[in-house]
């Protein structure tokens, strides 16, 4: 056998098993809810304009009785501080949005005070981490 048809076969056969463990490790519940979009430092004066967006990105409705998000300031690594905690339900594509209270049309209002880094959030949910954001320098 030729190299080029040995490796064709070998990348078919990769591809194959890539195909075999996204079947195997996508969990709707785990993958469904994701961090979609942060704004952890405003222009100018943060202001309370300070906002994280989630999304239901699998293709089911999502409803989670104890969501947490947490905060980790990056001088304390390990050191996770809940930002709130509450249920969720969201259709497919759905977002939630848990903001400042100068943000409009949030689903929850509260004071984030997020720090401009290097920090961390997530989203966990009976125990199990469903995202993890790292951000800033």
């Amino acid at each position: 056998m030729d190299s080029g048809r040995i490796a064709r076969r070998l990348l078919f056969l990769l591809f194959l098993l890539a195909c075999a463990l996204w079947l195997l490790l996508d969990d709707p519940a785990r993958a469904g809810l994701v961090l979609n979009e942060v704004l952890y430092d405003p222009e100018g004066a943060d202001g309370d304009l300070e906002f994280v967006e989630l999304i239901a990105a699998g293709a089911e409705s999502l409803v989670l009785a104890d969501l947490q998000l947490e905060f980790c300031n990056g001088s304390a690594p390990g050191a996770w501080e809940p930002l709130w905690t509450g249920p969720i339900a969201l259709p497919p594509g759905g977002l939630f949005l848990i903001a400042e209270p100068a943000v409009p049309g949030a689903d929850v209002h509260l004071t984030l005070d997020l720090q401009n880094g290097p920090e961390a959030i997530r989203l966990r949910a009976q125990g199990q981490v469903l995202d993890l954001l790292g951000y800033g320098e």
